[in-house]
């Protein structure tokens, strides 16, 4: 079987071509399937907004009627998939001592609170944004800190533990007691808006389309209902395989 993974497709609104990746162009790999295997999927609609800066933009599916289906254009869908859960916005958290800030992440920022209960303390960071290094994490939280009153020599101990991992101790002084404080995170992360399903190919349509073929070559198709108009927003080549062993 093919592995657990899951399919992300950046699907094109003007071209009608899929990405496999945020802010990059190259067009995705053909979709492979597995007869008997259920297929993960991730979908998001985008665009190109032509500036260098931000060149890529998302676009909001009008509704989550999706249909994802794979089969021969003009016949019955061999396998389709038609429930779909929209994509949580990515949120940067702190589960001490380690801050995650989530890979999906496409913009925006996070901040740092740093308290400590006897003597009172409260102090957040300058927005930190997704490209922000162990260093720049490190500076932002020694200067919110050092700039609360009766606060000094604030020093936060940050390692690198993983993509977007980060393990961070931070001490401080007040009135020349050193003291361990605790760390919060607010979450103001953004990303591109999409839904997740996934398409089961065990029904006997597969078997038709496979017919005594080991593999074909069929149509992979995305689309969407809004109220009593749809919308193809992709047909693209995909390959549907048998397997070496049957499910």
């Amino acid at each position: 079987m093919a592995l657990l993974t899951t399919q992300k497709l950046f699907v094109d609104v003007d071209r009608g071509v899929a990405y496999s990746a945020w802010n990059n162009f190259s067009q995705a790999p053909t979709p492979i399937f597995y007869d008997g295997d259920t297929a993960l999927l991730e979908l998001y609609l985008v665009r190109s907004t032509g500036r260098g800066n931000f060149p890529m933009e998302s676009v909001a599916f009008p509704s989550s009627s999706i249909t994802a289906a794979v089969g021969t254009p003009g016949g019955t869908a061999a396998a389709s998939g038609t429930t779909w859960s929209s994509i949580s916005t990515p949120t940067a958290t702190w589960s001490s001592p380690t801050l995650t800030v989530p890979a999906s992440a496409t913009g925006g920022s996070y901040t740092l609170t740093l308290s400590n209960t006897s003597p009172s303390l409260s102090a957040t960071t300058a927005a930190l944004t997704i490209t922000a290094t162990a260093a720049d994490i490190e500076a932002a939280i020694e200067a919110a800190v050092n700039a609360q009153s009766g606060w000094s020599a604030a020093t936060a101990t940050i390692s690198q533990t993983g993509a977007g991992q980060f393990n961070i101790s931070v001490k401080a002084t007040n009135s020349s007691t050193v003291y361990t404080l605790t760390v919060a995170v607010t979450s103001s992360l953004s990303g591109p808006a999409g839904y997740s399903g996934e398409v089961a190919f065990t029904g006997a349509g597969v078997d038709t389309l496979l017919g005594s073929a080991t593999q074909v070559t069929s149509t992979f198709e995305v689309q969407v209902a809004d109220s009593t108009k749809y919308q193809t927003y992709l047909q693209i080549p995909c390959i549907l395989r048998k397997q070496v062993t049957s499910p």
